[in-house]
């Protein structure tokens, strides 16, 4: 979702024995024309290429059609394009349970690992946990680079007894913020 992907080439070849006039190169969904060197025509038994990239503005399966027209009579041809938009941004789980903890006490860290999929670094406004709850490790900084990882580890630490929920919220640049993970816990 709003990440670019890498241009896919389609090749365009005339097997005509004139030049082919290209009147239009289309493209419809979430695709676009990325590069083109077909130009107004393409000589005689000549090829030229045309980039197309996908970009996808929601999570799931997309389809378009890219459409050449042009002097050919079988004018217009078409390639059918299709894509699977993915989450910016994942989580390497949806909560974190700590059990059992005496009041007073500070549970082990457990982390959770934040992946930016998209093709520029996420920059965060924040990341933090509820109350009872605490960043105990950050290795996320304040960005993390495109394609890679990063790990917060959380701690549990109970004032009362008794079950407590909370969240671990990471805020930031990415179209799906803010992500959050659960967390649960129960002070005895």
């Amino acid at each position: 979702m709003g990440s670019t992907s890498p241009a896919k080439t389609v090749t365009v070849t005339n097997r005509l024995n004139v030049a082919l006039s290209v009147t239009s190169i289309t493209v419809s969904g979430p695709f676009a024309v990325a590069s083109n060197t077909c130009g107004a025509s393409v000589a005689a038994g000549a090829s030229c290429q045309v980039g197309v990239t996908f970009i996808p503005a929601a999570l799931g399966p997309a389809s378009g059609v890219l459409t050449f027209a042009d002097s050919a009579m079988t004018s217009p041809q078409t390639v059918s394009l299709t894509g699977t938009g993915s989450a910016p941004v994942t989580l390497s789980t949806s909560s974190l349970s700590f059990g059992t903890v005496a009041v007073g006490g500070t549970s082990t860290a457990k982390t959770v690992t934040l992946t930016n999929r998209q093709t520029v670094a996420l920059n965060f406004a924040g990341i933090a946990a509820s109350a009872g709850f605490a960043v105990a490790s950050n290795t996320c900084g304040a960005s993390v680079a495109a394609g890679t990882s990063c790990t917060i580890g959380v701690t549990f630490s109970p004032t009362a007894a008794g079950s407590v929920t909370g969240t671990l919220t990471f805020t930031d640049d990415a179209a799906t913020s803010p992500q959050v993970v659960g967390l649960s816990g129960t002070g005895w």
